[in-house]
């Protein structure tokens, strides 16, 4: 939690990607807000592999699982849906 309050201290201005923002007037949407949003549901596994960080962070970890109890699956699923993120990206270029 100490990396993402830092963070957080440290990039107050960072603007929320467009994608996340919501279009509320039709200006809004003319500027891209909400453009581009893959819904999680919409993808194999339910996870999109979109950053949703500002471009500044972009990449950061903030929950970083052990490796007792149930965080041992959780760290393991966490490695499953980053290699398909890396897999998206590569498909991408």
């Amino acid at each position: 939690m100490a990396a993402a309050l830092e963070d957080a201290k440290r990039t107050p201005g960072e603007a929320v990607p467009l994608h996340l923002r919501n279009p509320v007037t039709p200006l809004m949407e003319g500027m891209g807000y909400g453009g581009g949003y893959e819904y999680d549901h919409n993808f194999q596994g339910h996870h999109s592999g979109q950053e949703h960080l500002p471009a500044k962070l972009a990449g950061r970890r903030y929950y970083l699982p052990g490796e007792l109890g149930y965080e041992q699956q959780i760290k393991a699923r966490l490695e499953d849906l980053r290699a398909g993120s890396k897999a998206k990206e590569k498909d991408k270029q």
